[in-house]
């Protein structure tokens, strides 16, 4: 069991923000983005806040940090 990961990250987004490189590029975007258009792999949060993702975020890559 992981131990201080935001509630806010799906089991989904941890994985893919566990085989981040370091040349890979992640956007967090609002449903207006043309994500289908520019996007080789699409994740939706629904009724989620940027803001809070991006704090969430935050802290989940800082704890690996640690």
């Amino acid at each position: 069991m992981l131990k201080r990961v935001p509630n806010i990250i799906s089991p989904e987004l941890m994985k893919v923000l566990m085989e981040m490189g370091h040349s890979d590029v992640i956007l967090f975007a609002d449903a207006n983005y043309p994500a289908h258009a520019n996007a080789q792999r699409i994740l939706r949060l629904e009724g989620v806040e940027i803001i809070d993702l991006l704090e969430a975020a935050l802290v989940f890559f800082l704890w690996i940090l640690i």
